[in-house]
């Protein structure tokens, strides 16, 4: 380190410029990098149902719909000339399959041993008797296009294979939008929900990330008391960042939802290494050293420890490269490259502008009088005195925590991303109130799907299902439409009896009709076929209670006749929570491991333990909450482990500092209370500073991304609380006298 900085204060305006010019190769980066709000973004790398999801694209094509329910007085004709402008239009966007709409819906006809499809709603400027007739038919036939009370139709909207889905749920909207005007508009489907986190997303970076800087910003200057610390810590924040970006854009890796969290965590951390770096600059200064000789103290006292703290983060933030989603792997990545350029701007630019720059107006040092001091003297002392009932009053706030750990509820919904009373969220709730749910599971039945036995099976699951699962939408499957060709031949809505007039009926309606229906739900060997049941759009827990109901019932109904397999795009969150679960237990205790490797090559192992110690009460507290509160564990919220052991581990400087004023010979009071003094004011300012860049989150419009905003502020305060009260008793407590190997570890890293 003494190189280094001898290296830095002698070739200084170099550094200076040849960090800029880095920096500006590097950041050209960011401009590669795309904003992906997809759903399947949050799709895990391997779990079962996706493996049934990927058989059934392969087999029936995308099924991917955007849904949309149009309120007004849909039987007069006026508004059924408007329904098929809209339709028309819908068509022509790019991207388009298919469109489903009343206005393009046609009905089977029998005329002389030929079926015909002929449309419902054939022409414009309908009479009142042909609007009626069309009425009696939809509600004879239980069709879910028109609510019965008729203010409300239904249009679907199919996506096609490998369209963007942002772009498709942006462009449906408008051109809804722009073609109704008969009533209220409602929107739901994936796509739909991918464009308003997309929306929320590009307004989030831009108001999240500016409160975050200006909080930050006041924070440090209370601490510092200047602008110079704060301009300075500035810079170095804006490089850091900058580098982080670049290099993130050239790994080709996209934004998401998280990035937002990715970079208040990025401009969090990064600004308390300047923290660090300056306070301990001022504070030699203040003792009446010169500018130099304030700078070396500051690199060889300081900058070892701010160097283990951010490998500390780094490594945290590393385990989630083990994830099996893709969106925690890349926010991984951004907080890694984000804390390493900030890193490599404290230690290189700020030394170099400070050595250039004017010598700051540095007030002497004062006695150790101030509120501050004050406040953690008698702290030093309380703690000092009353070890014993802080270790009682820990571990009851760990049992605390256990419990509340043990109500937890994981949600991986993308219903979850909104406030239950968003515009979003309404508009998906009244399209599952209208069309009987706008999401959906599907059976991939595998056997001899045209035998009648099999088809009879088909209307015995339908009919089950709405009877025994509760708030389950309509079962559609080849049984209906076979249903309703034998009714035409044969005059009876029953399935036939024999395999061959099935097949014959199939092949009359293929060869004089649209079959794109048909197609999606018989494959071509006719040895498979897809059943879709619309359910609503809910919590995981919800949707996982459907799965299983189907899944036990259809197990039941066709365990003698057709192989089963339960899949639909709407349990691909089922996939998602299981990965999730699965990661946040890997990457938290990976994460503790691999920190206590990091600490322990700059204090002992015991030092790093018992200060890890004291993060995992904080983190068991924390998880606590969010089972008292009732706040889900999602994508977000798991990220509050690896980022509290990260950004909590600040908590190195103070045992480091203990042990450095123990090898000096004072006696363990005098240690903690020096100790607390200088350490104990900068780690807190460190935790306000952290709070306040984490509680820019909470205005966030992603309701997990403003709730991991509202926990890490609690998380951050909680370890600046622990940090200066629960860590100095197990100080006292269990770091014995430091050898001087200890001690000279210990010396070099503060």
């Amino acid at each position: 380190m003494k190189a280094l900085i001898e290296f830095i204060l002698n070739r200084s305006w170099p550094v200076i410029l040849g960090f800029i010019v880095v920096t500006a190769l590097v950041m050209s980066g960011a401009t590669r990098i795309k904003l992906d709000s997809s759903t399947t973004a949050f799709q895990p790398d391997h779990h079962p149902i996706l493996t049934i999801n990927d058989e059934i694209k392969r087999t029936f094509g995308s099924s991917e719909n955007l849904i949309g329910v149009l309120g007004g007085n849909i039987y007069t004709a006026p508004t059924l000339n408007e329904l098929r402008t809209l339709t028309t239009a819908l068509e022509g966007v790019s991207g388009v399959e298919r469109v489903t709409s009343l206005a393009n819906f046609s009905r089977l006809t029998e005329e002389d041993g030929f079926i015909r499809t002929t449309g419902l709603v054939g022409k414009n400027n309908l009479s009142s008797a042909e609007i009626a007739a069309v009425r009696t038919y939809l509600e004879a036939e239980s069709s879910s296009l028109v609510s019965r009370d008729g203010k409300n139709t239904v249009i679907v909207v199919q996506m096609k294979e490998g369209v963007n889905q942002q772009k498709f749920g942006a462009d449906i909207p408008q051109a809804v939008n722009a073609g109704w005007k008969s009533g209220e508009i409602s929107l739901s489907g994936a796509a739909f929900i991918a464009a308003e986190v997309n929306r929320t997303i590009v307004n989030d970076l831009q108001v999240v990330g500016g409160l975050a800087l200006v909080l930050i910003m006041v924070f440090l200057f209370l601490n510092f008391g200047s602008v110079h610390g704060v301009v300075l810590t500035l810079v170095q924040v804006f490089f850091g960042m900058n580098i982080g970006l670049g290099l993130y854009g050239w790994t080709g890796a996209p934004a998401g939802a998280l990035t937002t969290i990715g970079i208040i965590a990025i401009l969090a951390v990064g600004s308390s290494f300047s923290l660090h770096l300056l306070g301990r600059f001022y504070s030699e200064l203040s003792h009446g050293k010169t500018k130099v000789d304030a700078l070396r103290a500051m690199y060889t006292q300081t900058a070892p420890g701010v160097i283990i703290s951010a490998l500390a983060i780094v490594v945290a933030m590393m385990t989630l490269w083990l994830s099996d989603i893709g969106t925690l792997r890349d926010v991984g990545t951004l907080i890694v490259l984000g804390v390493l350029g900030s890193l490599l701007s404290a230690l290189f630019l700020v030394p170099a502008l400070v050595n250039v720059l004017p010598q700051p107006k540095v007030k002497v040092q004062p006695t150790r009088t101030g509120i501050i001091s004050v406040f953690l003297k008698g702290l030093a002392h309380f703690v000092f005195r009353h070890r014993t009932p802080m270790f009682v009053g820990a571990g009851v706030l760990v049992v605390f925590g256990l419990i509340g750990v043990m109500q937890i509820q994981p949600n991986t919904s993308f219903l979850a991303f909104f406030p239950k009373d968003s515009s979003t969220v309404q508009s998906i709730n009244r399209v599952d109130r209208v069309f009987g749910g706008s999401a959906s599971i599907q059976l991939l039945l595998e056997g001899d799907i045209l035998e009648p036995k099999v088809l009879n099976t088909l209307q015995t699951f339908k009919t089950r299902a709405k009877a025994e699962i509760p708030g389950i939408g309509n079962t559609v499957s080849i049984a209906d439409t076979v249903l309703t060709l034998n009714s035409l031949f044969d005059g009876k809505r029953e399935i036939p009896s024999s395999r061959e007039k099935v097949l014959q009926e199939l092949l009359i309606y293929q060869s004089g009709s649209n079959t794109a229906q048909m197609t999606q739900q018989l494959s071509l060997s006719q040895r498979q076929t897809l059943v879709s049941i619309s359910i609503p759009l809910g919590d995981t827990q919800e949707t996982r209670a459907f799965y299983n109901a189907v899944q036990t019932l259809a197990n039941d109904v066709f365990r003698d006749v057709a192989q089963v397999k339960v899949g639909g795009n709407s349990l691909n969150v089922l996939a998602l929570e299981d990965a999730l679960i699965h990661d946040f237990i890997i990457s938290l205790s990976l994460a503790i491991v691999l920190v206590i490797i990091v600490d322990s090559f700059v204090r002992s192992f015991r030092a790093a333990v018992i200060t890890i110690s004291s993060l995992l009460m904080t983190i068991i507290l924390q998880y606590g909450l969010l089972g008292w509160l009732g706040i889900d564990l999602d994508i977000s919220t798991m990220l509050l482990g690896a980022l509290a052991i990260g950004v909590g581990d600040y908590a190195i400087h103070l045992t480091v500092r203990f042990l450095e004023e123990r090898r000096l010979g004072n006696t363990p009071e005098i240690a903690l209370e020096h100790t607390l003094v200088t350490s104990g004011r900068s780690i807190l300012f460190t935790a306000m500073t952290l709070g306040a860049g984490f509680a820019a989150l909470s205005v966030s419009q992603l309701q997990p991304v403003a709730s991991l905003g509202q926990m890490m502020v609690f998380t951050v305060l909680a370890v600046g609380v622990s940090s200066l009260s629960l860590l100095p008793a197990m100080c006292l407590q269990f770091l014995s006298e430091p050898t001087k190997k200890r001690a000279l570890r210990s010396s070099a890293a503060d």
